[in-house]
């Protein structure tokens, strides 16, 4: 028979759907921020990330963010950037 004692603390971080990463080939991330609306156009602002603990689709953001939205769906149908 074995015995074992479990710990578990709960851990709160701040995170975003893993569809809002965008996985470099370098194996960094980055993510978009909404930069500005004018009529029917947005603008978007890449940032990079580090990404963290994961969690069902939710993984953690090491990095401080500004208070902008982020993109969290269609990260990978965005245009290719040089």
């Amino acid at each position: 028979m074995y015995e074992a004692e479990v710990s578990v603390k709960e851990y709160r971080a701040k995170g975003i759907p893993g569809d809002a990463l965008e996985a470099l080939a370098d194996g960094t991330y980055r993510i978009y921020l909404l930069e500005k609306k004018s009529g029917e156009n947005i603008y978007l602002k890449s940032v990079s990330v580090i990404a963290g603990l994961t969690s069902d689709n939710l993984v953690e953001i090491k990095t401080p963010l500004p208070p902008q939205q982020v993109l969290v769906k269609g990260v990978y149908n965005l245009p290719a950037t040089e």
